[in-house]
């Protein structure tokens, strides 16, 4: 599959509707005003727009939220929101080539890893740590000269998950770029069930 031409057609077709649009839908559907940032800071990731997604992140999270709360524990997502928002506000500030800022975050969501992923029942795992964080935290490492530190956090999401594309070809390349732009699944496949 063409990942490429898969990420411009999602561009595209998300780029035809208005982020006030989608929030009333959102809204219309029940959610609240947190989970409805959480959608359209994922909707601007999409788009790339990652000025507008860390403008919707500071809404998903707010300062003084409780970091060790799950928001959406049935959702696509069920991590601590210091995870998620760690994650996401390092990935953006990657992107955005501000690599020295993202660190801390991949700090921060690294203090919620082995925390569980979700309730038992739903079949979702404790984790040790999540390759995709190990990934992009090792590209910020890289990006701020530390490749050393860089190739030891892809060699970490390469042994948590052999598979990983994004980490083998960071842990291949001169100078590591690639980003997971959104967290892994973390629910089972349906080769798992």
């Amino acid at each position: 599959r063409n990942l490429a031409l898969q990420r411009a057609m999602l561009k595209r077709a998300l780029g035809k509707h208005a982020y006030t649009n989608v929030a009333r839908l959102y809204h219309s559907a029940g959610y609240g005003e947190r989970v409805t940032a959480w959608g359209l800071c994922s909707m601007a990731i999409f788009r790339e727009e990652h000025e507008v997604a860390l403008a919707h992140l500071a809404a998903a999270c707010p300062t003084g939220a409780d970091l060790a709360e799950t928001l959406e524990l049935d959702g696509p997502l069920p991590v601590p929101e210091g995870w998620r928002a760690g994650f996401t506000r390092g990935t953006l500030l990657c992107q955005l080539g501000r690599a020295p800022e993202a660190i801390p975050c991949f700090d921060q969501a690294s203090a919620f890893d082995g925390g569980a992923c979700g309730p038992a029942s739903a079949g979702l795992q404790i984790r040790r740590s999540a390759p995709d964080l190990l990934n992009n935290w090792g590209v910020a490492l890289a990006q701020t000269g530390q490749l050393d530190a860089g190739r030891a956090k892809f060699a970490a999401a390469l042994e948590l998950s052999p598979g990983y594309l994004d980490a083998r070809l960071n842990l291949e390349a001169a100078a590591p770029s690639y980003l997971t732009s959104h967290p892994l699944r973390r629910q089972p496949s349906r080769s798992e069930y």
